[in-house]
């Protein structure tokens, strides 16, 4: 039975990442820590570019441009601008957060990068919601959790495929 299960785990590729969520009240930003796989990311870069692609190998301003516009893509944050029981055709587009690119580095033991950015919040009252859709194309395993670290009881959202869109924790989105 132990080889059954250790021989699934090997064959059954892990696929995860893990956002630290701050909110900065000097600067009135939230700031972001992502922590990816690099394979995770390079594939995804290479789907989205249609061409191989391999950050380690690119010169850093490139790299931190397609970073921030992947990112900026799949990790938003949104205030919706219409209700949600409206008709379609009534239906205004959610606004996004601004994000501010910060850049990236790999941890110490070269296994994970650390991606780096702030969100600069969009005007208007209606709740926040998260859109996350990071590596889902091309991982559709995929599970990502954003933990929002200065809170007390730390509050953590888990994004899959099947959910990729959730409400700010309630703490946090009193901003």
């Amino acid at each position: 039975m132990f080889l059954v299960l250790l021989f699934s785990c090997l064959v059954h590729p892990y696929h995860r990442s893990l956002a630290e969520v701050q909110w900065n009240t000097e600067s009135q930003r939230y700031e972001v820590a992502l922590r990816v796989d690099p394979r995770d990311l390079d594939n995804a870069l290479s789907d989205q570019h249609r061409r191989p692609v391999v950050l380690d190998r690119m010169d850093e301003a490139d790299a931190n441009a397609m970073l921030k516009a992947y990112v900026g893509k799949h990790l938003r944050l949104l205030r919706p601008q219409s209700d949600s029981n409206r008709a379609d055709e009534d239906k205004r587009p959610d606004k996004a957060a601004t994000m501010h690119w910060v850049g990236f580095e790999a941890d110490d033991r070269g296994k994970y990068l650390w991606l780096y950015f702030e969100w600069t919040p969009a005007s208007g009252e209606a709740p926040q919601w998260i859109e996350n859709r990071l590596f889902m194309k091309t991982e559709p395993t995929h599970i990502s959790t954003l933990v929002f670290t200065e809170l007390d009881k730390r509050p953590a959202l888990v994004f899959t495929k099947q959910r990729s869109r959730q409400p700010l924790p309630e703490a946090a989105a009193a901003r």
